[in-house]
């Protein structure tokens, strides 16, 4: 199964109808610089920022981890709030929430800029596509398991916000 397979549904009625106003930095596989990803942003009073990522290296590796940028207080409940919530709504390993000096620099820019902005931010690592047996635990068709992370996004801005 190829990535494009896995990570591209358009649509995304499950958070809509829940009444969360979802904005896309892209909808496709092509690139967005971070610098026009931070725009975005800031041009559409967001609430929150959730980068969504399928995790590789090892085909032995598997969970789902969430990043947070170490120097911006508050990030760290908003990506242990989500990682508990999408964890529990897969079913995945949880390897845990790690401050993005754990990351290769420069890798999590999302996290980190504009530094002036209060919204939290969080970058989860959904679980490793490069091993096949941890992508069949996630509950075939990938559409369901898209669902039950939305499930897990959801409840975990739920708990976030407190509504």
């Amino acid at each position: 199964m190829g990535a494009n397979q896995i990570i591209h549904r358009g649509d995304y009625p499950y958070l809509t109808n829940a009444g969360v106003d979802v904005v896309m930095t892209r909808t496709s596989d092509t690139a967005v610089g971070i610098n026009d990803r931070w725009q975005k942003g800031q041009n559409e009073k967001v609430d929150a920022v959730i980068s969504i990522h399928w995790n590789g290296g090892s085909t032995t590796a598997n969970g789902t981890e969430t990043y947070y940028a170490q120097t911006r207080s508050g990030d760290k409940s908003f990506a242990q709030t989500l990682q508990t919530a999408v964890v529990a709504a897969l079913g995945t390993k949880d390897r845990g929430v790690l401050d993005d000096t754990k990351a290769a620099v420069g890798s999590l820019g999302v996290l980190r800029y504009p530094s002036g902005t209060t919204y939290p931010r969080a970058l989860i690592e959904v679980e490793y596509i490069t091993n096949e047996a941890a992508l069949a635990n996630l509950d075939y068709p990938m559409y369901e398991a898209s669902l039950d992370f939305a499930a897990g996004v959801l409840n975990g801005l739920k708990n976030y916000f407190g509504n």
